[in-house]
């Protein structure tokens, strides 16, 4: 399903990649996916950092 939509997208935008940025909703769902991504990562470091 999230094949087939991502397709539809991209047939609709003529292939590009912009649409998925353009608006400021697809924003907040980037910014939630890298925090979601990189949270774990950055708080390892800083962990490590204060233990040396």
């Amino acid at each position: 399903m999230a094949e087939s939509n991502f397709r539809r997208a991209l047939l609709m935008s003529e292939g590009f990649y912009s649409i998925f940025i353009a608006s400021p909703i697809a924003w907040v769902f980037l910014v939630l996916t890298l925090i979601t991504l990189l949270g774990p990562v950055v708080g390892d470091a800083i962990k490590k950092k204060r233990k040396a």
